[in-house]
């Protein structure tokens, strides 16, 4: 999943982490705000990245 690729960074980034975080954050915020029922930032971030 690509989300802006002007702001991406590699992975071995020091702040790649609090980068998509805030990201997803935004997404979310946005999305709620038009109404559409989406998952929380920490949910979106685990299916993103794969990690349990």
């Amino acid at each position: 999943m690509l989300f802006d690729m002007a702001q991406a960074v590699l992975l071995s980034h020091p702040m790649a982490t609090t980068f998509l975080m805030r990201d997803l954050r935004n997404l979310h915020r946005y999305f709620k705000k038009l109404g559409v029922q989406v998952s929380p930032a920490d949910e979106m971030y685990k299916e993103v990245t794969g990690e349990p």
